[in-house]
């Protein structure tokens, strides 16, 4: 599962409430969810992505590595 989509169910956000949160649109949200390559996002979407979440950068690169071994 996609890391942004892991994070945003656990919260119980729909797509639109994490692109309000964001100030960005939903389909953007969509577009990141259903990317193969999470990480290959410009490191500002990243820094945007954990700053929703109250989240430091490394924190979420911590959760994407966790879920890549357990997809494994």
């Amino acid at each position: 599962m996609n890391p942004l989509r892991k994070l945003r169910e656990d919260k119980g956000w729909t797509q639109a409430e994490l692109a309000r949160r964001m100030k960005t649109r939903q389909q953007q949200i969509s577009s990141w969810e259903t990317s193969p390559e999470f990480l290959r996002l410009q490191l500002r979407s990243q820094m945007r992505i954990a700053r929703a979440f109250k989240l430091s950068y490394v924190d979420l690169l911590l959760i994407r590595r966790e879920m890549e071994n357990t997809d494994g």
